[in-house]
């Protein structure tokens, strides 16, 4: 569990900068007293909780295809698709 003031400060240089360096994520650890790891886990977890709360941006495509009602997947035919996931 983090301290109040350890999440403001790791909450604050998120919105600076999401994917720190190796010696800032020290610095940062060092300033908080955590474990270099403790921090470097965090950012990475946050960066996956700012995916998952951003909605994704649709490319003109997608955003005709759900138009119609479609999802850009059944826009390809198989071949097709198989090459675009590659």
């Amino acid at each position: 569990m983090y301290k109040i003031h350890e999440l403001g400060a790791l909450e604050t240089h998120f919105h600076k900068q999401p994917k720190p360096s190796a010696p800032e994520i020290t610095a940062l650890a060092d300033s908080l007293q955590l474990e270099k790891e403790v921090v470097r886990v965090w950012f990475c977890n946050r960066r996956q909780k700012e995916k998952r709360m951003t909605p994704p941006i649709l490319t003109q495509e997608d955003a005709l295809a759900q138009g119609q009602g479609m999802m850009r997947s059944e826009l390809l035919s198989s071949a097709e698709e198989e090459t675009f996931c590659m």
